[in-house]
């Protein structure tokens, strides 16, 4: 008897029929793909509805038919009526979790009936038993239902293809600039895809702002970003993003205070408007990891997002945290922003809030699991950023940026958010030149 689960299979067809974008994402965290369904009809259906996701369509049951009417299989699963009964046998979806648990539980037996009867046939004629024994047990010990597909090999080709290119002169860029020349050296080549970045502080420490000024630049460089803000409005987003970009306020013009800018504002319009700024403040849309999980996957496959930032990681819930401690509920946060990074392949920007001891606030190892982790800090308090993290120490007006044994004094701007530049000396902080935007054509000053 084959191991599976019919009832199952039709449960979480007729779930993702109803509510597609949640469940679909559930069964992507999960790892499923079409092996898990034993029922040809169900994999070809599970197949179809998997290639409207990454086309960016919609999922119902007028597409999926749509799409197994136009490969030549719909009436191969039963013509669109059964599609029809699949949603009347699932009055509910509130139980596609344990469709997916019983499909995933399934799939691994089958898996585990396979390898077993492989290595069964193997042995009436192996000449070495030993050498058999210890690929049956490699093949036991390290099957699971989610293996990944990616080898080592494969990712060792990639980088050595890099490298080769890069010493012959052609010199290959890894990740995505943020645009801070410094920053982007310390992580050599910029932000990497599929890594998770850090931008941590306390309370009105800068983090926003900075992650504005990074915006901006990328903007700049026609790169496509998509930001999800858990805390404030799109209106005071797009401000805020604004007055960086024409090197003034809004606020000041709105009250008739200054006309400084008002020329950048066409500019302004077209970088925040016209090209490649996706924004989310919806509290309401974009409220859970699993949420942020299903918008995050849209921004890259329907928009081509080149870059996801979190702002920020404290505000962000889990389902059903019921009564789990808040280092268990960071944790299962953090997972899944790496998960989330890993599947689509792009850097993540990720804003959280520290404790005293300048760790991310509800876990003390979260933050570890990043590629690089950028601290904001003031100058009054005593803490010092860990080990691992690169410190942006921040006064009133003033912002430090150690990296190694040199550092490049930076100027944050309390009212507008600018990052300027200038040098610290024993007469306080002097600007070395007239223009207070910071671009990557910009020399910073060494201290």
């Amino acid at each position: 008897m084959v191991p599976y689960s019919e009832e199952a299979e039709k449960g979480l067809l007729g779930s993702i029929l109803q509510e597609s974008t949640k469940i679909l994402d559930l069964c992507i965290e999960n790892k499923l793909n079409v092996e898990a369904f034993y029922v040809p009809a169900h994999r070809e259906i599970f197949a179809a509805m998997g290639t409207l996701l990454t086309k960016g369509r919609p999922v119902d049951v007028l597409t999926v038919s749509e799409q197994l009417k136009r490969t030549g299989k719909l009436a191969k699963v039963g013509g669109g009526t059964y599609l029809d009964r699949l949603i009347d046998a699932t009055p509910t979806t509130s139980h596609c979790e344990h469709y997916i648990f019983m499909l995933r539980e399934a799939w691994l037996r089958r898996k585990i009936v396979a390898a077993a009867h492989e290595a069964a046939a193997l042995a009436y004629d192996c000449e070495d038993p030993e050498m058999l024994r210890s690929q049956v047990e490699v093949a036991f010990t390290t099957m699971h239902a989610n293996a990944s597909t990616k080898s080592v090999a494969s990712v060792w080709g990639k980088l050595e293809e890099a490298v080769l290119a890069g010493l012959e002169g052609r010199p290959q860029q890894v990740g995505i600039n943020t645009g801070m020349p410094e920053l982007d050296k310390v992580n050599t080549g910029g932000m990497r895809p599929g890594s998770i970045y850090w931008l941590s502080g306390k309370q009105k420490s800068g983090k926003t702002r900075m992650k504005r000024n990074i915006t901006a630049l990328l903007l700049g460089a026609g790169r496509k970003v998509a930001s999800c803000v858990q805390e404030g409005t799109m209106a005071d987003e797009i401000e805020g993003l604004a007055n960086i970009l024409i090197d003034a306020s809004l606020g000041q013009m709105m009250l008739g205070l200054s006309r400084k800018g008002k020329d950048d504002i066409p500019r302004a319009k077209r970088m925040i408007v016209e090209s490649g700024l996706f924004l989310c403040t919806d509290t309401t849309e974009v409220k859970t990891t699993v949420e942020f999980r299903s918008w995050a996957r849209r921004q890259v496959t329907k928009f081509g997002a080149e870059i996801i930032m979190l702002d920020y990681l404290q505000r962000l819930m889990i389902p059903e945290s019921g009564k789990k401690g808040m280092e268990e509920i960071t944790s299962e946060k953090v997972s899944c922003l790496e998960q989330t990074a890993q599947e689509l392949g792009v850097p993540m920007l990720v804003l959280a809030a520290i404790n005293d001891a300048g760790d991310v606030r509800g876990s003390r190892y979260a933050d570890y699991t990043g590629a690089a982790h950028w601290q904001l800090s003031r100058e009054t308090e005593s803490t010092r950023a860990p080990d691992h993290c690169v410190e942006l120490k921040l006064w009133v007006k003033e912002a430090r940026y150690a990296a190694s044994d040199q550092e490049i004094e930076l100027v944050m701007n309390g009212r507008t958010g600018l990052i300027e530049h200038g040098r610290l000396n024993a007469n306080g902080f002097s600007i070395r030149n007239d223009t207070s935007r910071w671009s990557p054509e910009d020399e910073l000053t060494i201290a």
